[in-house]
């Protein structure tokens, strides 16, 4: 009577918490929760069969063991997706997971049906069985820690699913226990052991509000907020060697996590990433890019360093706005202060001074001044619309035509400048079309235009590389003044130290917004050498 009594508070109790639960259908887990539930009912209402002379006890054990393997996957489901660990959970895997238990309660029934013995029973059964053990022990695993490590579900909470999660695994050794005591004890057991797993069930959903809580969204919401840095993350040993890394670093340095792991950050970047002061240069997908490194010791939780934490944030197009208001402030302090200063004086001369060649050659002068300021404010402004663009434009060039069309407009305005070209055929590369054109004209026609050879000449030549291409551009003029080389090499102008116009500076940001490097140096006998290079920017 007694046993009876209490199976029927157990079923009771269930219905009871699925009623309840019911009522937040909506939140993760409570699905599969009432699911399991209800499983739970039926084999409460197994264990009274025998007592309202419904079934024998052996085959309810027998049901009671199929039963379990429902449960416990049904358990594995709830805590993966109640604590966002594990395995992420899709329509298909759950439905693959209760498929396994499914097979392995028709492969216990049929075998038993047709007689076999227990051990060729359990030979058969024996994988199924410990592969749905062990996601329910994994179950209880995750749940423990979510709310003892993570500190993402209360701690009475963790400690009460714990306790029902271990429950529903023990419910496996109760149903077998017949061999050992019987099948009308080994019935008991089993029922003591669902009432106190159903008691910590509905004390967690009811005392706790287990189905108003989400500790899923504590753990993805860092997973989610790794990911979605913009910035790099690597996670490194004390050996230098990469653990992992989030999904801007996958993406921006192409990081095949499999090949990756494990190696040394100097195999795998080339050099090492030691913070300091100084910028990094690395080679990423879209070409040179410039990096701030930081680094945090990463420790255990006695306090003992076990890695670092490496974080990489690209600045080159801060880099770039930061060297434009440079060049502009410039332009606007120096350079035009200097022509319009000039034009004041040459007006001052003509207005003071009687009509002579001197006035005409000061007219002259006024209007050279005034179309060159006009020029530098052209410039400024083609700079400006050509760099403020917030995105790329990749798309596949064929370079030698571009270059040839770029050398034939500079032929016919200016005459007296012979050009030439020497490349291989076809050569494609896969970058901005507008910020390449722009690089390379800028070269072309200063080259030309600031010759000052009585025979003024450029040349130029294309070269494939692995990584794209190398295009250099000769001439024999004046060459460019070291001390220009000198301000675009250092990368930023400053009080005593910077260049006469922007059309370089207009080279160098367009180059390095593609991801490729401007080089500068002397030609033999005279002149100077450009030499861009030209990576293939993937889309």
């Amino acid at each position: 009577m007694i046993v009876l009594v209490g199976g029927m508070v157990v079923v009771g109790g269930l219905l009871a918490g699925v009623g309840y639960g019911l009522t937040h259908r909506s939140q993760p887990g409570t699905t599969t929760y009432l699911a399991l539930l209800v499983v739970l009912a039926v084999l409460a209402a197994l264990v009274l069969a025998p007592h309202l002379t419904l079934m024998n006890e052996e085959r309810v054990l027998e049901l009671l063991l199929a039963g379990w393997m429902f449960a416990s996957a049904l358990w594995a489901l709830f805590a993966f997706t109640y604590t966002g660990r594990g395995p992420a959970i899709t329509r298909v895997r759950s439905a693959g997971l209760v498929a396994l238990a499914a097979v392995t309660t028709s492969a216990l029934l049929i075998l038993n049906t047709v007689g076999t013995s227990n051990e060729l029973l359990a030979l058969a059964l024996a994988p199924l069985l410990i592969a749905v053990l062990s996601l329910a022990v994994f179950g209880v695993f995750l749940v423990a820690r979510a709310g003892l490590i993570d500190d993402d579900l209360p701690t009475s909470q963790s400690v009460l699913l714990t306790g029902a999660g271990t429950g529903v695994i023990l419910l496996f050794l109760t149903s077998n226990l017949d061999v050992v005591v019987g099948p009308g004890p080994a019935g008991t057991v089993t029922l003591i052991t669902l009432a106190t797993t159903t008691g910590l069930f509905l004390t967690a959903q009811v005392g706790y509000d287990l189905l108003q809580t989400e500790p899923s969204a504590g753990y993805l919401a860092r997973e989610v907020i790794l990911d979605e840095m913009s910035d790099c993350v690597l996670l490194v040993d004390r050996q230098s060697r990469l653990l992992d890394a989030n999904r801007a670093a996958d993406e921006t340095f192409q990081l095949t996590r499999s090949n990756a792991v494990g190696q040394t950050l100097g195999n795998v970047f080339g050099r090492s990433l030691e913070a300091d002061d100084s910028l990094r240069t690395l080679e990423t997908r879209n070409g040179r890019r410039e990096f701030e490194i930081s680094q945090s010791p990463l420790t255990n939780s006695a306090g003992e360093p076990v890695g670092q934490i490496i974080v990489l944030r690209d600045v080159t197009d801060r880099r770039t706005h930061e060297q434009r208001l440079a060049v502009l402030n410039r332009v606007l302090r120096h350079n035009l202060r200097n022509d319009l200063d000039a034009i004041r004086s040459f007006a001052e001369a003509i207005e003071t001074a009687p009509a002579s060649p001197e006035t005409s050659e000061f007219g002259g002068r006024i209007e050279q001044t005034a179309t060159e300021l006009f020029e530098l404010g052209e410039m400024v402004a083609r700079a400006e619309r050509l760099l403020a663009r917030k995105s790329l434009e990749p798309e596949p060039i064929e370079l030698p035509e571009l270059v040839e069309t770029l050398l034939t407009r500079q032929s016919a305005q200016n005459a007296d400048c012979s050009v030439s070209l020497t490349t291989p055929r076809p050569l494609v590369v896969y970058t901005d079309k507008t910020l390449l054109k722009t690089a390379v004209e800028e070269v072309i026609r200063n080259a030309c235009e600031h010759n000052d050879h009585e025979s003024p000449a450029v040349e130029v030549a294309i070269n494939r590389t692995p990584e794209g291409a190398l295009v250099t551009i000769k001439d024999n003029g004046p060459g460019i003044p070291k001390q220009e080389r000198t301000v675009l090499l250092a990368g930023e102008e400053t009080p005593l130290r910077h260049g006469s116009g922007i059309g370089l500076w207009v080279v160098y940001w367009a180059v390095t917004r593609i991801g490729g490097t401007v080089s500068f140096s002397e030609n033999t006998p005279r002149g100077s050498i450009v030499t861009i290079e030209v990576p293939h920017r993937r889309s």
